[in-house]
């Protein structure tokens, strides 16, 4: 950016998440994608032919 290049961020819902962080703290934006990223519950037992799932650290998602 420094550079003046121009970017474009697609769609409007992530024009709005971009923004956002413009008007939250880091603690807050932080706490917002970890409940965005976070496993849901009964996520795999309504997939239980896919058998073990591992999340992005690597643990088993039951």
């Amino acid at each position: 950016m420094k550079k003046g290049k121009v970017y474009v961020v697609p769609g409007v819902q992530n024009y709005l998440g971009a923004q956002l962080s413009r008007f939250i703290t880091r603690k807050q934006g932080l706490r917002l994608v970890g409940s965005i990223l976070r496993p849901r519950e009964g996520y795999s037992s309504n997939n239980k032919n896919l058998g073990n799932q591992s999340d992005l650290a690597g643990r088993t998602i039951r």
